[in-house]
């Protein structure tokens, strides 16, 4: 049975709504950007600008680390990279088991 992807903009609204509520932006917007505002002007336009530029910003970098994934996973998802990052890994792991092993407390 195959599972059908959400119709309309689903997933941008529930992304958008998560966004929006997350505590880390709420204490960025409302204790970081306010130190940038200057007295002599309305604040409220100030900060909708610094708001807007960030969000921006945010999606510019978003895109930029999806399009590179993206273009990177064609790259390293061939079967001898794919078993070579295997190997990769188990070894790091069993490197950090037995550093673990070995440390005294």
């Amino acid at each position: 049975m195959e599972v059908q992807a959400p119709a309309g903009r689903v997933n941008f609204r529930r992304g958008f709504w998560v966004a929006l509520s997350n505590p880390k932006t709420i204490a960025f917007f409302s204790a970081f950007l306010p130190q940038f505002v200057d007295p002599a002007l309305p604040a409220g336009p100030q900060m909708a600008l610094m708001c807007a530029a960030s969000v921006m910003l945010g999606g510019v970098l978003d895109s930029s680390y999806a399009i590179a994934a993206g273009a990177g996973r064609a790259f390293l998802f061939t079967p001898a990279r794919t078993r070579a990052m295997g190997r990769a890994s188990g070894l790091v792991l069993i490197g950090g088991g037995i550093w673990l092993a070995l440390a005294r407390r």
